[in-house]
């Protein structure tokens, strides 16, 4: 069973979801589910925002460790005593 409505919106909303061929009583149904579902407490399956959020949170934890090391510096090391080391383990004399 239908019933006729009548509803006012933003004019941008009525501009996106003509823009995006969103019909008007499929967003009004799912918006209604949604919230229905958010009161209840429970996940409404169709809107895939839970699996969005925990990829975006995982993405965030990534960029978070990713910034973290950078902000440690890098050991600074010696080139030539690198050198001299890697020359005594391989028995090549040292020049003086």
């Amino acid at each position: 069973m239908k019933i006729t409505i009548s509803t006012t919106i933003d004019a941008f909303i009525y501009k996106d979801a003509k823009d995006y061929n969103i019909a008007w009583n499929d967003a009004l149904e799912f918006g209604i589910k949604f919230l229905i579902a958010e009161k209840e407490g429970i996940d409404y399956p169709a809107n895939k925002l839970l699996s969005k959020i925990a990829n975006f949170q995982k993405l965030l934890a990534e960029q978070i460790e990713i910034n973290e090391s950078l902000k440690t510096p890098a050991p600074v090391v010696d080139a030539q005593k690198e050198a001299e080391e890697i020359l005594k383990d391989l028995g090549v004399p040292k020049d003086e």
